[in-house]
């Protein structure tokens, strides 16, 4: 008898007519590790909340949802809070109290648990994580990582049977992404806790998987072994294969051997013979040299330096040049500094020592609502972009602003992408991450901007949705226009990127074109690069490596 079993599962949000979930079965065994895919908008998150009463609004539900075989709506609330727990995609999202430790015991007073058994149980999650350096520290103070595990730890500390993770390292960067989820397996290895996980992070999460659930439109359409998924021809399986899947797919290697690092790495000396001699001066020391050749900059700044209050500067004397036509992703640990910097570049954040220069101009010379025009900003959190009602409402408001400008804005074209999805009557709020990316980026191109600041844009978009954004921000910059992207998403960067930049200690200490960056890189590297560097130093996409090695493996 499955733990978890859901069956043929529809749900409609209030006040909508298209079903987010519409026949959707699931089942899962108990101290299984199931990753749920699926394109953005597909129904992962409803299918996860299913399980969560609590968190789905009163929408109209039909089919079974059961839990150890019996419906779920036969549990009390205070006994399913305890037993299936969940963390969710934004850190900020579920902590409630001012300290760790409050936040810790906040779960079980909740549900009543005596206070020498809440001190058992906080000691034994705090060493378990190593969470005592932080127990008294204030929750607004963490980074978002130590705000993630603090998410985990309160919820296991009231030691449920299943926990669902939805998109749990969304905000993560590559190195706590890679750290939160092993931590995740762990707890699922050592104490048998079910866990049902959505994620976009298939390079991490595939290896880690019993078994992968592919969702599309609402219903389960396959599953299967990350091993069984790996060798199907359906083309939505393949879609969200790990970048060693796809390059071994494509090189014609047969079997599974690409799921985790070292078997992959095997396969490719079984293939390609031992690992030629390094060359000297190589890629990793490129990674450093600035490229050159650039036309002048479109956005310049020089020595910024930026703090909070009277805590350390957060930026001490970053300097930057963007030229039309580039696309710069800058990457750095959580708390680095990257969404501080984006603030100053626009002006949202006024530097306190430094300047920054946009076309040549002084940005604190430039008129409020020219910056505004020429200027576009996302957040990286896009409900801060929204007022409307609906996502018909955002757009027109958007084409009515660009508009008011005396700028020309295609209402029709606007709309088009979002009617065809059935999401025009939609509430912002309702929906997916992928969707609220999609919507925020075209309110902000709508008043045609010749710079743009984009903090995690690719944050909850499934692979095609990644692609789509790639060939609208391609766009922008063949119109001439220069884009900074904050990002942790290292394959986006090594495919569509012309630059990447690291900040780190409030500096910029390594600015690079993707291959010298990324091959000089241990950790902020692609998962091809990892495999294949020591026979192709310069490779980071399964492109490069097929245009190198293709001749090897026909051999």
């Amino acid at each position: 008898m499955a733990q978890i079993a859901i069956t043929d599962a529809a749900y409609t949000y209030p006040g909508q007519r298209q079903a987010a979930l519409a026949g959707a079965t699931l089942a899962a065994e108990a101290g299984e590790f199931v990753v749920v895919c699926g394109p953005s908008g597909s129904g992962k998150s409803t299918l996860l909340k299913l399980l969560k009463p609590d968190l789905l609004p009163a929408g109209r539900l039909t089919g079974a949802v059961r839990f150890n075989g019996s419906p779920l709506a036969s549990f009390r609330p205070l006994e399913l809070s305890q037993r299936i727990g969940m963390v969710m995609q934004n850190p900020e999202s579920q902590i409630v109290m001012e300290r760790v430790m409050e936040e810790l015991t906040f779960s079980l007073e909740n549900v009543g648990v005596a206070p020498m058994h809440m001190r058992k149980r906080v000691a034994e999650i705090a060493q378990l994580f190593d969470l005592e350096p932080l127990l008294a520290r204030p929750t607004l103070e963490l980074s978002g990582g130590q705000r993630q595990l603090i998410n985990l730890a309160a919820v296991l500390v009231l030691q449920p049977e299943v926990l669902l993770l939805d998109e749990p390292t969304a905000e993560l960067d590559p190195v706590a992404a890679r750290e939160f989820l092993q931590l995740v397996r762990r707890v699922n290895e050592e104490f048998g806790i079910t866990v049902i996980v959505t994620e976009h992070r298939m390079e991490e999460v595939w290896p880690l998987a019993d078994r992968i659930v592919i969702v599309q439109d609402g219903r389960v359409t396959a599953q299967g072994t990350p091993a069984e998924l790996a060798r199907t021809d359906d083309p939505a399986a393949a879609a969200f294969l790990p970048e060693a899947g796809k390059l071994f797919r494509a090189l014609g290697i047969g079997g599974a051997p690409f799921l985790r690092a070292k078997e992959a790495r095997q396969a490719l000396r079984a293939h390609l013979g031992a690992p030629p001699a390094a060359a000297d001066g190589g890629a990793r020391g490129a990674a450093d040299r600035r490229s050159r050749g650039r036309t002048a900059p479109e956005l310049h700044a020089d020595d910024v330096w930026f703090r909070y209050g009277k805590a350390a500067p957060i930026l001490r004397g970053v300097s930057l040049d963007v030229a039309a036509g580039e696309l710069l992703v800058l990457f750095g640990a959580n708390g680095s500094g990257k969404s501080t910097l984006l603030q100053a570049l626009c002006g949202l954040l006024p530097v306190q020592s430094g300047q920054v220069a946009f076309a040549g101009k002084p940005l604190k010379r430039i008129d409020e609502r020219e910056r505004y025009v020429r200027i576009g900003y996302l957040a990286q959190n896009p409900l801060l972009h929204f007022l409307g009602e609906t996502v018909e409402t955002e757009l027109r408001t958007a084409a009515a602003r660009a508009h008011s400008l005396g700028l020309p804005a295609a209402e029709d074209q606007l709309l088009a992408p979002f009617a065809a999805a059935g999401l025009l009557q939609r509430h912002p709020y309702d929906l997916s991450g992928g969707e609220r990316q999609q919507l925020a980026l075209s309110g902000i191109l709508a008043t045609q901007p010749k710079l743009l600041l984009l903090d995690e844009p690719t944050k909850g978009l499934d692979p095609e949705a990644k692609r789509a954004l790639a060939v609208r921000l391609r766009a922008e910059c063949d119109k001439g226009g220069a884009i900074v992207m904050a990002s942790h998403d290292v394959e986006f960067a090594a495919a569509h990127a012309t630059r990447c930049a690291m900040l780190f200690d409030g500096l910029i200490v390594a600015d690079a074109e993707p291959a010298a960056f990324f091959s000089g890189n241990y950790f902020y590297t692609t998962a091809v690069n990892r495999l294949i560097r020591e026979w192709q130093p310069n490779a980071i996409t399964v492109k490069d490596v097929i245009g190198a090695c293709a001749p090897a493996f026909s051999s």
